[in-house]
């Protein structure tokens, strides 16, 4: 069991300071979310790099700034867009190999693109085939909004690219979607290899874990019966809390609870 927090939880916070931030708070796992282009240069992923060796952090996974426009740059029926963003994201498996991270993670397209479910499994295999040329494993996010928001295609589209395809989990866009993460994540378990943890109640679908009333000892039960041995990442939105300590403090009391 490895517990860590994104940068993403900081945000806006630099991506540099938030990766600092954590390695002075004793945070020894973490994942980058990269927000703009500059930050997937050489100098600034050096700078990462020092930052991580200075803490003696390890970085799991790398998620790009461009999720939200996927739909237009990986999946629109433009094809000539899709093969220079295939270009494109080349920076982040580079980057995510220099910094030692695993995975990269991307969203996908909107619920009601006009891309085939088979032209989006061609796609999405060209660029998880890109990423394997830099040891990076390409992961599909579940995301509200998203086709992956749907257990129904996460399941067709894991049963077309099979060995192929791999998932990162998030709770709380399960939440937004309207299904159980509990539900949701038995639909793709046995491939989810990176997991985003938030915790929850009936008001607000995104708190810091051991402020809402999610069982987390229960699903990290459910995990454990689908052979998961992969990271627990804390990645929650600012409003989550009022000081970055009280982000600290959620870590170390999830922590304390599953380990």
């Amino acid at each position: 069991m490895r517990i860590g927090v994104s940068t993403a939880s900081l945000y806006p916070m630099h991506t540099e300071d938030a990766l600092k931030f954590l390695g002075e708070s004793d945070v020894k796992l973490t994942e980058i979310f990269f927000n703009s282009a500059s930050e997937l240069e050489p100098p600034f992923i050096k700078l990462l790099k020092q930052i991580r060796d200075t803490y003696g952090m390890k970085i799991t996974a790398v998620h790009p700034f461009t999720s939200i426009v996927e739909p237009y740059l990986l999946f629109s029926e433009y094809k000539r867009r899709f093969n220079d963003s295939m270009e494109f994201y080349k920076k982040y498996y580079e980057a995510a190999a220099v910094l030692g991270a695993k995975y990269v993670i991307i969203h996908g397209d909107f619920i009601g693109g006009k891309v085939s479910i088979n032209e989006y499994c061609e796609r999405y295999a060209l660029l998880s085939q890109s990423a394997r040329e830099y040891g990076i494993i390409l992961t599909q996010e579940n995301v509200n909004k998203y086709k992956s928001a749907d257990p129904v295609f996460l399941k067709s589209i894991k049963s077309i690219l099979k060995d192929e395809i791999k998932f990162t989990f998030d709770i709380k866009q399960s939440v937004r979607a309207g299904f159980s993460p509990l539900q949701l994540f038995e639909a793709i378990g046995e491939d989810v290899v990176h997991i985003h943890i938030s915790d929850h109640n009936q008001r607000n679908d995104c708190m810091l874990p051991g402020v809402g009333n999610f069982d987390f000892q229960k699903f990290y039960n459910k995990t454990k019966i689908y052979k998961y041995n992969g990271s627990f990442i804390i990645e929650v939105y600012k409003n989550a809390y009022e000081t970055p300590s009280q982000l600290i403090k959620s870590y170390r009391h999830l922590n304390s609870l599953l380990i």
